[in-house]
């Protein structure tokens, strides 16, 4: 029989986003409770998810009621669970191919999604027709299997594409900072900064402008340094105490101009804010995590009605377990 080695049990309140459960080991088990819709019976909603060793990606299995309350089981082929390990070695998926791009939803379709699920990064290329998009890497959303994907953070202005070749990228790079490619900049007191990859910055750090080309307007704040002021987790946005009212506009460029060779627009975290770990005055900004590894182990839950991460303010509770294998033949 096999030796159970680890036992580890969590909860938190879901924000309506998909959440990722960080593990100090790897796991061959999973399961996830909703509270919420447990204790207050709310039919046509999943309340109870499992996955087991050896289950595909964003699947799992489902214990939902439905419209009169009964509960019935089903498996998840999309939505569900997938195990995030960002220390191991990453190499990006092959060439992928897709057939349209709606600028208006930001949506690609495409008959072979591969390994792709929400939260994945893309790296575009040879994007016909919206050439503002060669070399961009993406945060995606939306995925549905082997049809269509959207980068929700994607840049406004582009025009649609009739073809596309993009890989998928699994994991974000391992060590802070991280280049974050610029979708979109505001002109005001305070410059509303846009990223196409999720940044995960917070208030108080500060970031550095690389040099904006010219043909994406807004070269002013090349250079800059601003401390960012306010962060908006659902636009993917910053804002920093820069005055970029009376800079040129930000623009991404007609796709004519962008088949010429250029640079995208960047820009990088260098420095953390006021820290009372590091310094417990918090007085002065540090540096304590200008360089560091931030690869995480762990259980990437999807988030939904009928997915277990839940919807907003649902109460989720979890349980993981380390067992030992053993050979049965």
């Amino acid at each position: 029989m096999g030796v159970l080695n680890h036992y580890l049990q969590g909860s938190f309140t879901s924000d309506g986003t998909a959440h990722t459960v960080n593990l100090p080991t790897d796991v061959d088990f999973m399961e996830v409770e909703n509270w919420t819709k447990i204790a207050t019976n709310v039919n046509g909603t999943g309340v109870k998810f499992r996955w087991m060793r050896g289950m595909a990606a964003a699947t799992g299995i489902q214990e939902a009621t439905d419209a009169a309350g009964v509960l019935t089981i089903s498996d998840l082929t999309t939505g569900g669970f997938t195990l995030v390990n960002t220390a191991d070695p990453q190499t990006p998926g092959p060439a992928l191919t897709g057939t349209t791009y709606t600028a208006a939803t930001k949506i690609f379709t495409t008959a072979n999604t591969g390994t792709l699920v929400n939260g994945d990064l893309v790296e575009l290329y040879s994007v016909t027709g919206a050439l503002q998009l060669s070399g961009l890497l993406a945060t995606v959303d939306q995925v549905t299997a082997n049809t269509s994907f959207r980068i929700p953070f994607g840049p406004a202005g582009a025009v649609n594409g009739t073809a596309v070749t993009y890989r998928v990228i699994k994991n974000q790079a391992m060590y802070y900072p991280r280049r974050l490619f610029i979708t979109a900049i505001t002109q005001a007191t305070s410059a509303v900064v846009t990223f196409s990859v999720t940044h995960n910055l917070t208030v108080g750090q500060r970031i550095v402008f690389g040099t904006i080309p010219s043909m994406y307007g807004m070269t002013q704040i090349s250079g800059l340094r601003g401390l960012i002021t306010a962060i908006s987790v659902a636009n993917n946005t910053v804002t920093v105490d820069i005055d970029s009212s009376a800079f040129t506009a930000f623009a991404f460029p007609l796709t004519a101009v962008a088949a010429t060779a250029h640079t995208l627009p960047t820009a990088v975290p260098f420095g953390d804010g006021p820290s009372t770990v590091a310094n417990v005055l918090g007085d002065q900004s540090v540096l304590d995590g200008a360089t560091r590894n931030t690869a995480v182990r762990g259980m990437y839950l999807a988030a939904g009605a009928n997915s277990p991460a839940g919807v907003t303010s649902d109460l989720i509770y979890w349980r993981a377990y380390k067992a030992e294998q053993i050979q049965t033949s």
